[in-house]
């Protein structure tokens, strides 16, 4: 026997409103993650001579990248010494980036200084960082942001790409 007062239609809006408002609210923070990267078609990518016989287009997608918007979240990111990969404290810097697939890895990350300390001074703008993939801990990145933008060579257990 169904109960009657469950079905009322206050009580079934109070319930549709709120499931609308979880799923609206989980479909904004996965995509808001990646707001930084702006999926783009083939024909509006230059055609680089360079690529000739290197690359399988057809299998390959193409994003572009809004440096303000990452620059602005990788300036949170904490310094590598002071940092632990296996801390799970929750206060991270997390960020996506685009595989050759067209798959979205997630990586936590920290800033990983590799120039000298005189380069450092003169080239203020260029910032390296390292990452570990939050589903695949073997899945490493190392990336650099600077005024010729965005470099990344991400480790897997196939090897690497760039």
């Amino acid at each position: 026997m169904i109960n009657r007062s469950l079905l009322s239609s206050s009580y079934c809006s109070k319930f549709f409103v709120t499931l609308f408002t979880l799923v609206l609210l989980s479909f904004n923070t996965v995509t808001g993650q990646s707001s930084y990267w702006i999926k783009k078609e083939r024909k509006t990518i230059e055609q680089r001579s360079d690529w000739a016989g290197q690359f399988n287009e057809n299998l390959m997608s193409f994003y572009e990248l809004d440096m303000q918007e990452m620059k602005s979240l990788v300036t949170k990111a904490p310094l590598e010494p002071a940092f632990d990969f296996t801390s799970k404290d929750g206060n991270t810097t997390d960020i996506i980036i685009p595989m050759p697939d067209g798959s979205l890895h997630e990586y936590t990350i920290v800033e990983s200084p590799v120039m000298e300390e005189e380069l450092k001074i003169n080239y203020p703008s260029i910032k390296s960082y390292r990452g570990i993939n939050k589903n695949n801990k073997t899945e490493i990145v190392r990336f650099d942001l600077g005024p010729y933008g965005f470099h990344a060579l991400v480790w897997t257990s196939k090897g690497w790409s760039r």
